[in-house]
Protein backbone atom coordinates (compact mmCIF):
# COMPACT_ATOMS: atom_id res chain seq x y z
CA UNK A 1 0.00 0.00 0.00
CA UNK A 2 1.32 3.58 -1.24
CA UNK A 3 1.54 6.04 2.36
CA UNK A 4 1.38 9.26 1.15
CA UNK A 5 0.85 12.70 3.29
CA UNK A 6 1.38 16.32 3.55
CA UNK A 7 3.39 18.53 5.66
CA UNK A 8 2.32 21.73 6.61
CA UNK A 9 1.10 24.31 9.29
CA UNK A 10 -1.88 24.83 9.33
CA UNK A 11 -3.44 22.32 6.78
CA UNK A 12 -7.14 22.04 7.95
CA UNK A 13 -8.44 23.78 4.45
CA UNK A 14 -5.94 22.00 2.33
CA UNK A 15 -7.90 19.87 -0.32
CA UNK A 16 -4.83 17.47 -1.10
CA UNK A 17 -6.25 15.06 0.87
CA UNK A 18 -9.34 14.79 -0.90
CA UNK A 19 -8.06 14.94 -4.40
CA UNK A 20 -5.14 12.72 -4.02
CA UNK A 21 -8.20 10.13 -2.59
CA UNK A 22 -9.91 10.31 -5.98
CA UNK A 23 -6.43 10.11 -7.66
CA UNK A 24 -5.76 6.65 -6.10
CA UNK A 25 -9.61 5.63 -6.46
CA UNK A 26 -9.77 6.31 -9.69
CA UNK A 27 -6.61 4.81 -11.05
CA UNK A 28 -6.74 1.09 -8.63
CA UNK A 29 -3.99 2.55 -6.16
CA UNK A 30 -4.15 0.94 -2.91
CA UNK A 31 -2.63 3.75 -0.78
CA UNK A 32 -3.58 6.62 1.84
CA UNK A 33 -3.11 10.42 1.44
CA UNK A 34 -2.89 11.77 5.39
CA UNK A 35 -2.48 15.33 6.78
CA UNK A 36 -0.01 15.94 8.70
CA UNK A 37 0.39 18.96 10.33
CA UNK A 38 3.16 19.54 12.24
CA UNK A 39 5.03 22.11 14.14
CA UNK A 40 8.51 23.85 13.37
CA UNK A 41 10.05 22.72 15.85
CA UNK A 42 8.61 18.99 15.65
CA UNK A 43 9.97 19.09 11.72
CA UNK A 44 12.55 17.05 12.57
CA UNK A 45 10.50 13.84 14.00
CA UNK A 46 7.74 14.35 11.73
CA UNK A 47 10.33 13.60 9.19
CA UNK A 48 11.92 10.44 10.97
CA UNK A 49 8.27 9.38 11.81
CA UNK A 50 7.77 9.25 7.96
CA UNK A 51 10.58 7.02 7.03
CA UNK A 52 10.45 4.67 9.85
CA UNK A 53 6.80 4.13 8.85
CA UNK A 54 7.77 3.28 5.52
CA UNK A 55 5.73 6.26 3.50
CA UNK A 56 6.66 6.37 -0.01
CA UNK A 57 6.85 10.14 -0.04
CA UNK A 58 4.81 13.04 0.82
CA UNK A 59 3.50 17.02 -0.29
CA UNK A 60 5.60 19.57 1.64
CA UNK A 61 3.97 23.05 1.95
CA UNK A 62 3.88 26.09 3.85
CA UNK A 63 5.53 27.13 5.91
CA UNK A 64 8.25 24.48 5.07
CA UNK A 65 8.90 24.46 1.29
CA UNK A 66 12.15 26.00 1.95
CA UNK A 67 13.46 24.32 5.19
CA UNK A 68 13.22 20.80 4.07
CA UNK A 69 15.70 21.21 1.42
CA UNK A 70 18.22 20.75 3.99
CA UNK A 71 16.97 17.08 4.51
CA UNK A 72 16.95 15.88 0.75
CA UNK A 73 19.52 13.45 -0.53
CA UNK A 74 18.55 14.97 -4.09
CA UNK A 75 17.00 18.08 -5.25
CA UNK A 76 15.47 18.03 -8.61
CA UNK A 77 16.92 20.50 -11.37
CA UNK A 78 12.98 22.40 -11.10
CA UNK A 79 12.99 22.77 -7.53
CA UNK A 80 16.93 23.40 -7.06
CA UNK A 81 15.94 26.67 -9.67
CA UNK A 82 12.63 27.45 -7.81
CA UNK A 83 14.77 27.13 -4.49
CA UNK A 84 11.46 25.29 -2.43
CA UNK A 85 10.32 22.06 -2.58
CA UNK A 86 6.45 20.66 -2.47
CA UNK A 87 7.02 17.45 -3.50
CA UNK A 88 9.36 14.59 -1.29
CA UNK A 89 10.00 11.09 -2.77
CA UNK A 90 11.23 8.65 0.02
CA UNK A 91 13.66 5.59 -1.11
CA UNK A 92 15.46 3.81 0.89
CA UNK A 93 15.44 6.02 3.64
CA UNK A 94 16.41 8.48 1.63
CA UNK A 95 14.64 12.10 0.47
CA UNK A 96 14.30 13.13 -3.14
CA UNK A 97 12.90 16.41 -3.56
CA UNK A 98 11.16 17.91 -6.64
CA UNK A 99 8.67 20.69 -7.50
CA UNK A 100 5.96 20.24 -9.51
CA UNK A 101 4.26 23.54 -9.46
CA UNK A 102 5.33 24.81 -12.53
CA UNK A 103 4.37 21.96 -14.08
CA UNK A 104 1.01 22.42 -12.67
CA UNK A 105 1.24 26.46 -13.98
CA UNK A 106 2.09 24.94 -17.59
CA UNK A 107 -0.53 22.06 -17.54
CA UNK A 108 -3.26 25.06 -16.53
CA UNK A 109 -2.10 26.88 -19.58
CA UNK A 110 -1.83 23.74 -22.27
CA UNK A 111 -5.20 22.83 -20.90
CA UNK A 112 -7.04 25.68 -22.13
CA UNK A 113 -5.10 25.47 -25.25
CA UNK A 114 -2.61 28.92 -24.71
CA UNK A 115 0.50 29.53 -26.52
CA UNK A 116 3.47 29.91 -24.39
CA UNK A 117 6.09 29.52 -26.83
CA UNK A 118 7.17 33.43 -28.66
CA UNK A 119 4.37 34.85 -25.93
CA UNK A 120 5.35 37.33 -23.52
CA UNK A 121 4.60 36.97 -19.89
CA UNK A 122 3.83 39.46 -17.02
CA UNK A 123 4.04 37.97 -13.40
CA UNK A 124 2.41 39.97 -10.40
CA UNK A 125 4.71 39.24 -7.44
CA UNK A 126 8.32 37.58 -7.30
CA UNK A 127 7.95 34.89 -4.27
CA UNK A 128 8.29 30.70 -4.25
CA UNK A 129 4.68 30.96 -7.07
CA UNK A 130 5.77 33.48 -9.22
CA UNK A 131 9.20 31.71 -9.35
CA UNK A 132 8.11 28.18 -10.25
CA UNK A 133 5.45 30.29 -12.79
CA UNK A 134 8.93 32.30 -14.44
CA UNK A 135 10.81 28.62 -14.51
CA UNK A 136 8.52 27.18 -15.93
CA UNK A 137 7.58 29.70 -19.22
CA UNK A 138 11.14 30.02 -19.48
CA UNK A 139 11.78 25.94 -20.22
CA UNK A 140 8.18 26.06 -22.53
CA UNK A 141 9.94 29.28 -24.95
CA UNK A 142 8.73 32.32 -23.48
CA UNK A 143 9.82 34.93 -25.52
CA UNK A 144 10.13 37.72 -22.88
CA UNK A 145 8.93 38.29 -19.01
CA UNK A 146 8.30 40.86 -16.69
CA UNK A 147 8.17 41.45 -13.12
CA UNK A 148 6.29 43.48 -10.91
CA UNK A 149 6.34 43.67 -7.07
CA UNK A 150 6.31 45.50 -4.12
CA UNK A 151 10.12 44.53 -2.85
CA UNK A 152 12.50 45.66 -5.68
CA UNK A 153 15.17 43.93 -4.05
CA UNK A 154 12.85 40.06 -4.78
CA UNK A 155 12.10 40.91 -8.40
CA UNK A 156 16.08 41.89 -8.92
CA UNK A 157 16.96 38.80 -7.23
CA UNK A 158 14.45 36.68 -9.46
CA UNK A 159 15.76 38.00 -11.92
CA UNK A 160 19.48 37.28 -11.44
CA UNK A 161 18.73 33.85 -11.04
CA UNK A 162 17.00 33.83 -14.28
CA UNK A 163 20.15 35.29 -16.09
CA UNK A 164 22.44 32.87 -13.49
CA UNK A 165 20.36 29.62 -14.10
CA UNK A 166 19.48 29.35 -17.72
CA UNK A 167 20.25 31.34 -21.01
CA UNK A 168 17.14 33.24 -20.85
CA UNK A 169 18.00 37.39 -20.76
CA UNK A 170 14.54 39.26 -21.86
CA UNK A 171 13.54 39.39 -18.38
CA UNK A 172 12.56 43.23 -16.79
CA UNK A 173 11.24 44.72 -13.90
CA UNK A 174 8.74 46.77 -13.13
CA UNK A 175 7.78 49.34 -10.02
CA UNK A 176 4.83 48.24 -8.58
CA UNK A 177 1.79 50.71 -9.14
CA UNK A 178 -1.49 50.74 -10.44
CA UNK A 179 -0.97 52.16 -13.71
CA UNK A 180 2.60 50.25 -14.46
CA UNK A 181 0.26 47.15 -13.70
CA UNK A 182 -2.72 48.68 -16.23
CA UNK A 183 -0.35 49.02 -18.75
CA UNK A 184 1.46 45.68 -18.44
CA UNK A 185 -1.79 44.37 -19.24
CA UNK A 186 -2.18 45.66 -22.12
CA UNK A 187 1.39 44.92 -23.37
CA UNK A 188 1.32 41.27 -22.51
CA UNK A 189 0.29 38.14 -23.67
CA UNK A 190 -0.06 36.07 -20.04
CA UNK A 191 -1.06 38.09 -17.20
CA UNK A 192 -0.66 36.04 -13.85
CA UNK A 193 -1.44 37.20 -10.09
CA UNK A 194 1.14 35.17 -8.28
CA UNK A 195 0.52 36.47 -4.60
CA UNK A 196 -2.33 35.85 -2.22
CA UNK A 197 -4.25 39.14 -2.95
CA UNK A 198 -7.82 38.46 -3.40
CA UNK A 199 -7.66 35.32 -1.51
CA UNK A 200 -10.24 34.45 1.22
CA UNK A 201 -11.44 36.56 3.48
CA UNK A 202 -9.96 39.53 1.72
CA UNK A 203 -11.90 38.33 -1.13
CA UNK A 204 -12.67 42.39 -2.64
CA UNK A 205 -8.49 43.04 -2.57
CA UNK A 206 -7.27 42.87 -6.40
CA UNK A 207 -3.62 43.77 -7.27
CA UNK A 208 -4.78 45.97 -10.19
CA UNK A 209 -8.36 47.64 -11.59
CA UNK A 210 -8.61 46.70 -15.72
CA UNK A 211 -9.62 49.71 -17.52
CA UNK A 212 -9.64 49.00 -21.24
CA UNK A 213 -10.38 45.71 -23.52
CA UNK A 214 -8.41 42.94 -22.73
CA UNK A 215 -9.45 40.53 -25.74
CA UNK A 216 -6.24 39.55 -26.36
CA UNK A 217 -4.36 38.69 -23.09
CA UNK A 218 -4.64 35.81 -21.23
CA UNK A 219 -5.16 36.21 -17.14
CA UNK A 220 -4.07 33.60 -14.43
CA UNK A 221 -4.76 34.08 -11.34
CA UNK A 222 -2.82 31.33 -8.74
CA UNK A 223 -5.47 31.62 -5.63
CA UNK A 224 -8.18 29.12 -5.96
CA UNK A 225 -10.20 30.40 -2.87
CA UNK A 226 -12.35 32.17 -4.46
CA UNK A 227 -12.21 30.79 -7.71
CA UNK A 228 -13.94 33.95 -9.44
CA UNK A 229 -11.35 36.17 -7.61
CA UNK A 230 -11.97 40.23 -8.27
CA UNK A 231 -8.77 39.87 -10.20
CA UNK A 232 -10.53 37.01 -12.79
CA UNK A 233 -14.14 39.20 -13.05
CA UNK A 234 -12.85 42.25 -13.90
CA UNK A 235 -10.41 40.75 -16.95
CA UNK A 236 -13.16 38.45 -17.60
CA UNK A 237 -15.93 41.40 -18.22
CA UNK A 238 -13.39 43.33 -20.46
CA UNK A 239 -13.22 40.25 -23.11
CA UNK A 240 -9.62 38.11 -21.28
CA UNK A 241 -9.44 34.80 -21.22
CA UNK A 242 -9.40 33.67 -17.73
CA UNK A 243 -7.43 30.80 -15.84
CA UNK A 244 -8.20 30.41 -12.25
CA UNK A 245 -5.50 28.50 -9.73
CA UNK A 246 -7.47 25.37 -9.00
CA UNK A 247 -6.16 24.05 -12.36
CA UNK A 248 -2.37 24.72 -11.13
CA UNK A 249 -3.69 22.75 -7.99
CA UNK A 250 -4.88 19.97 -9.76
CA UNK A 251 -1.88 19.37 -12.07
CA UNK A 252 1.01 19.64 -9.41
CA UNK A 253 -0.73 17.32 -7.82
CA UNK A 254 -0.97 14.82 -10.76
CA UNK A 255 2.68 15.23 -11.44
CA UNK A 256 3.40 14.40 -7.27
CA UNK A 257 1.74 11.53 -7.49
CA UNK A 258 3.27 10.41 -11.33
CA UNK A 259 6.49 10.57 -9.23
CA UNK A 260 5.80 8.52 -6.34
CA UNK A 261 4.16 5.70 -8.24
CA UNK A 262 5.73 5.94 -11.65
CA UNK A 263 2.84 5.67 -13.76
CA UNK A 264 0.58 7.84 -15.80
CA UNK A 265 -2.21 8.84 -13.48
CA UNK A 266 -5.73 9.60 -15.13
CA UNK A 267 -8.51 11.35 -13.97
CA UNK A 268 -11.97 12.74 -15.10
CA UNK A 269 -11.33 16.65 -15.35
CA UNK A 270 -14.87 17.70 -15.09
CA UNK A 271 -15.77 16.10 -12.36
CA UNK A 272 -12.59 16.44 -10.32
CA UNK A 273 -13.56 20.47 -10.86
CA UNK A 274 -16.70 19.40 -9.66
CA UNK A 275 -15.49 17.63 -6.71
CA UNK A 276 -13.38 20.32 -5.74
CA UNK A 277 -15.61 23.20 -6.16
CA UNK A 278 -18.14 21.33 -3.97
CA UNK A 279 -15.35 21.13 -1.07
CA UNK A 280 -14.59 24.70 -1.63
CA UNK A 281 -17.93 25.67 -1.01
CA UNK A 282 -18.41 23.54 1.72
CA UNK A 283 -15.61 24.23 3.94
CA UNK A 284 -12.91 26.27 2.15
CA UNK A 285 -13.81 29.17 3.52
CA UNK A 286 -15.26 28.40 7.17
Amino acid sequence: MKRLGLIGNPLHHSLSPEMHTVFLAENGIDGEYNRLETEAKHLDERIFYLIQNKYDGFNITIPFKADIISYLTEISDDAAQIGAVNTVKIRDGKLLGYNTDGIGFIQSLLNKNVGIENSSATIIGAGGAARAVVFGLIKNGIKELTIINRSADRAFALIQDVRKLTRFRRAKYIEWDENSIKQASQDTDILVNSTSIGMWPKVQDTPVLFEKNMGNCVVVDLVYNPLKTEFLKMAKDRGALCIDGLDMFVYQGVEALQIWTGQEIKFDYDKLRRFLIQKLENYGRS
